[in-house]
């Protein structure tokens, strides 16, 4: 068993609300754990505590990693934000805020002659007027907007005494991860926990903000770590990457806390490739072997390659001549509808058998009996029994457990996306199954994080590429860099074409990008000349 460091072991500790930042690395879920187990101590027999991931996938991970430590509490909540807003605010509550309403249905896009619902989704004062009258009238409809779950749950906490005492009552504690991706209504929703006096971990990096085009903020971490209610703990010591990888990130972001390592422990590669995309992706393919037998990694997925674009990803798989494992868009990507999701998240335990009975266990929650949930494991077990090519025919049978296991109807758009991701077969292998020991990762940067890799390469490290075009966002795409840098464990490639093709297809004299000089990086990594070679090695 892992031992928690010593800077972890404090933190776990510590039994009041604190705002913990940690770099890559450095074992946050681990952490994250550990103070759930431990809360069992402070808690009342009845309650529970909410742990709140932004995928349902990495909260059932959680939730099966503390399991696997002994933790066994039917009282608490893991899952997304979301779903802690539908399942232990709205449903339960909206009645006792806003009087008699009809059965709730979760909508993805409003219909036209409802554009008040606009409105609605882009509300973040619970305490207006309009805003409670246009939450009244949404749900008085029957309706709940997919994008207006937080303002809806945020006025019925706010102006309900029954949710309040209920979540005071329920729960002890509340644990956030990842809150540098935290949104406004989700922070107030944490303050509102707060105020009830729910004591309070987050865990997050500044850092790793990537997802300002969607409306999320580092500066609702910053704001708890200076909030008085809250201690701040930092955990920096990287277990993931090596330390010439760690000294680097540390570089990279100005932090300038660890010497230049050794010319001959360098882990930090810039290599040099004449010629384009073709040539870049043939020489990785070339040189891939030597690099695994030096880093003694065994299987090619163990290697990852990211990059910016899936247009890059594809052209990379085209022209490698290797086995690539490039997780590609499906229809049901299209939406964040519930059922698309509810889609998404059964099609992927299709292919992650160990996860199946904590998703199920969560999804249905207490109240469901344990024969219900036996026979949603079975159902799903089942579907892991059917060939790939065979899983049209199951449409029905995946229809009715995503309604089952969510509570909503899909609509035909829902229904009609499925379809067409069930009749690909080979897109929804690459979709959905993980990449076996023959395959390469091909992954884009955003979708690689919280994964990791032996050796990761990183691609489109070009002017106008990483960064882009927008000076205001150089920040945001430093993160986006720092992010793929730290997915590293042993060894991290970042290859350098003399031309690239943009985003029209055109192609152009390649710019080195920015970031590989910044801070003075480029004394910490080496710029070997990787030689052009030929496509008819790869030919199988």
């Amino acid at each position: 068993m892992i031992s928690p460091s010593p800077e972890q072991e404090e933190c776990i500790a510590y039994n009041g609300s604190c705002a913990i930042t940690a770099r890559p690395g450095s074992g946050k879920t681990f952490c994250l754990s550990r103070k759930i187990i431990a809360s069992q101590k402070a808690s009342l027999p009845y309650q529970g505590v909410i742990a709140i991931s932004y995928t349902n996938k990495a909260s059932e991970e959680l939730e099966e990693r503390c399991r696997r430590m002994g933790y066994a509490n039917s009282y608490s909540f893991f899952g997304t934000i979301d779903r802690f807003c539908l399942s232990q605010i709205i449903f339960p509550f909206a009645r006792h805020c806003f009087g008699d309403i009809p059965r709730l249905e979760i909508v993805d896009e409003p219909p036209d002659d409802r554009e008040y619902m606009a409105e609605l989704s882009e509300a973040t004062d619970e305490t207006s007027n309009q805003t409670v009258l246009l939450v009244k009238k949404a749900l008085h409809e029957g309706v709940i907007p997919l994008n207006a779950i937080g303002i809806i749950a945020l006025v019925i906490l706010a102006s309900t005494s029954q949710c309040k005492r209920y979540l005071k009552a329920r729960y002890s504690r509340f644990f956030v991860d990842e809150y540098q991706d935290c949104g406004e209504i989700q922070h107030k929703i944490v303050l509102q926990l707060v105020e009830l006096g729910i004591t309070g971990s987050v865990v997050g990096d500044v850092d790793q903000a990537i997802f300002g085009f969607a409306g999320k903020s580092p500066d609702y971490l910053k704001s708890l770590i200076q909030d008085d209610r809250f201690k701040h703990f930092e955990i920096t010591e990287n277990r993931r990457c090596d330390k010439s990888i760690v000294a680097y990130s540390l570089r990279l972001l100005g932090i300038d806390s660890h010497q230049i390592p050794p010319q001959d422990d360098i882990r930090i590669f810039v290599p040099h490739i004449d010629g384009d995309e073709q040539s870049v992706s043939r020489a990785i393919a070339g040189y891939l072997p030597k690099i695994m037998e030096k880093y003694s990694v065994e299987h090619f997925n163990q290697v990852a390659v990211l990059a910016r674009s899936g247009k890059s990803l594809d052209r990379f798989a085209k022209y490698c001549g290797l086995p690539c494992r490039l997780y590609e868009r499906t229809c049901l990507d299209d939406s964040y509808s519930i059922p698309k999701t509810m889609f998404k998240e059964i099609l992927q335990l299709r292919f992650s058998k160990p996860l199946i009975w904590p998703f199920v266990d969560m999804q249905l929650g207490e109240t469901a009996s344990t024969r219900a949930k036996r026979a949603a494991y079975e159902d799903i077990r089942n579907l892991a029994e059917t060939p790939a090519e065979q899983l049209a025919s199951k449409i029905d049978e995946i229809k009715a457990l995503a309604v089952r296991l969510s509570g909503t109807l899909p609509n035909d758009d829902d229904l009609t996306a499925l379809e067409e991701t069930l009749n690909d077969v080979h897109k929804l292998k690459n979709a959905y199954a993980p990449a076996d020991e023959s395959e390469v990762n091909c992954l884009t940067y955003h979708k690689a994080k919280g994964l990791e890799f032996d050796i990761v390469f990183c691609l489109d490290c070009y002017e106008y590429i990483l960064p882009g075009y927008d000076p205001s966002q150089f920040q945001q795409d430093l993160c986006l860099f720092y992010v793929g840098v730290t997915r590293a464990k042993q060894a991290c490639y970042i290859p350098q074409g003399t031309f690239r093709h943009n985003a029209k297809g055109e192609c152009k004299k390649a710019s080195r990008s920015s970031f590989l000089s910044l801070n003075g990086v480029n004394e910490m990594s080496h710029s070997p000349h990787w030689a052009s070679i030929s496509n008819e090695i790869f030919i199988p």
